[in-house]
């Protein structure tokens, strides 16, 4: 979560630095633990830094 959060780096080079072949199995396993898919959150972190 706080690599998707932190960083501008496409949810693919995440899920790939993670060890994820696929952008769509890491996103179901982010949704899964974390109940809000990865771009979901990295939209909420962001505008969180901005307020």
């Amino acid at each position: 979560m706080q690599i998707v959060a932190t960083s501008n780096l496409p949810v693919q080079s995440v899920a790939e630095q993670l060890g994820y072949d696929r952008r769509r199995v890491f996103s179901r396993a982010f949704r899964a633990a974390f109940s809000v898919p990865p771009g979901n959150d990295r939209t909420a972190q962001q505008s969180d830094r901005t307020s």
